[in-house]
């Protein structure tokens, strides 16, 4: 993706998501003097005339920082508007570089704690970093289930293989065995890492402490502004390009695009390919799992078309 791709005056950046041994990334100040001056922010700049964003990224963190990158790939693509200027960050994410970091434009940098990014103060556009930074590269949606009682032990053993987000849907249960189910495992999820995201109405959801909320295509149309609190997740079904800008302007923190490949269970459904699913969430900036016909050996591509990651309902349970 080029800015001559969207618009031509966007400025072009390489933004540079350095992750340690800690699991911590780095970040640094940007001095007073400069656009966003005082702000914290992932290292990186300016895409110059004669190179790709790739080059741009390790001349910038070899020139800003002595770090030399041996290894990364995409994490998301973010276009914004400020007051004053419109930037296209390409953000990529790396553990793979050589050196020690040293201030060599004489910027404050930290190594700070991927967890605790909130308590710095970013520029608007790094939002989407963040979210992309804490959300996993698989989510898991659960199917049917033969028993409440093998279900739960499912869970269990998805909570012990450390995964990061699992959606209950269940499109045919009540209300009311839905929400004792969702009780029941949030009892299961409550005390790990995994976040438990129910695919419900916002009335059902309310009467839980779920970490956060899934809205179906038609949910999400009739939504007009978030509906969950800032520290909760708000996740959304889209099918078009329209369906994610609503999304990001009603303050979905990530969403999924879907069908990106055929599926058994939506047998002659057009579906997007990965070029169309990257000419959409080039557009869009939050991030989006790749859903429809997925599965694990299918992660390094969703990551090459601009995807966050992906989801799925059966092909993640076991991986």
């Amino acid at each position: 993706m080029t800015i001559s791709d969207l618009e031509t005056d966007y400025v072009q950046v390489a933004v540079g998501v350095v992750i340690n041994k800690n699991n911590q990334v780095l970040i640094s100040k940007r001095h007073d003097y400069l656009h966003q001056g005082g702000l914290w922010e992932f290292p990186g700049g300016k895409v110059e005339s004669f190179e790709t964003p790739e080059a741009a990224l390790k001349r910038e963190l070899l020139e800003e920082l002595n770090l030399n990158v041996t290894d990364y790939r995409p994490l998301i693509t973010i276009p914004h508007e400020y007051s004053d200027k419109q930037v296209y960050l390409n953000v990529y994410i790396t553990e793979s570089y050589s050196g020690t970091p040293q201030s060599n434009e004489s910027q404050e940098f930290v190594w700070a704690d991927i967890a605790r990014l909130s308590e710095y103060a970013f520029p608007a556009a790094n939002k989407a970093i963040i979210s992309a930074i804490q959300l996993p590269e698989k989510y898991v949606i659960t199917g049917r289930y033969e028993s409440i009682e093998l279900f739960e032990k499912k869970i269990q053993t998805a909570v012990d293989r450390h995964t990061g987000l699992i959606q209950l849907r269940q499109k045919e249960m009540s209300d009311s065995d839905y929400l004792d189910l969702a009780k029941k495992l949030l009892k299961i999820t409550e005390p790990s890492p995994t976040k438990l995201i129910l695919n419900s109405s916002f009335d059902l959801y309310s009467k839980t402490n779920a970490d956060g909320l899934h809205y179906t295509g038609q949910r999400l149309r009739d939504c007009k502004q978030r509906p969950v609190a800032e520290n909760k997740l708000f996740s959304v079904s889209t099918h078009t390009l329209e369906e994610l800008k609503h999304a990001v302007e009603i303050g979905a923190d990530f969403a999924m695009l879907s069908p990106v490949l055929p599926t058994q269970s939506h047998p002659g459904e057009p579906a997007l390919g990965w070029e169309k699913f990257r000419d959409i969430v080039d557009h869009i900036p939050i991030p989006v799992y790749a859903l429809g016909g997925m599965n694990v050996d299918l992660l390094e591509c969703a990551y090459q078309h601009g995807a966050q990651g992906i989801a799925a309902i059966s092909a993640l349970w076991n991986a």
